[in-house]
């Protein structure tokens, strides 16, 4: 059995969906991927210890800081007790012959 020919109309056909196959391919993606050197590893996990150590350092010496000035700082109690003398005084000098 021999094959037909091809006539125009199929000839056509196919060359429109070889133009709609070349369409829809596209561009290829080039991905490069640079992976770092042990060397490079190793310096960033040691800056990454050595920020780990200054930011324990800087807050403890923060903590440090906010206990000493906690200590220092009046209380509710002490500006009551402040507030109270100060009234006393005031009643105290206000009177008339008691200066």
């Amino acid at each position: 059995m021999q094959e037909q020919p091809i006539t125009r109309t199929e000839f056509n056909e196919l060359k429109e969906e070889v133009r709609q196959l070349r369409e829809q391919q596209t561009e290829e993606i080039k991905i490069t991927v640079d992976r770092p050197s042990k060397e490079v590893l190793k310096r960033l996990d040691q800056l990454e210890k050595d920020l780990d150590k200054r930011s324990e350092l800087w807050l403890d010496t923060l903590q440090q800081n906010y206990d000493e000035l906690k200590s220092t700082m009046a209380t509710k109690d002490d500006l009551k007790a402040m507030e109270e003398r100060m009234v006393d005084v005031i009643r105290k000098y206000s009177q008339p012959g008691k200066n």
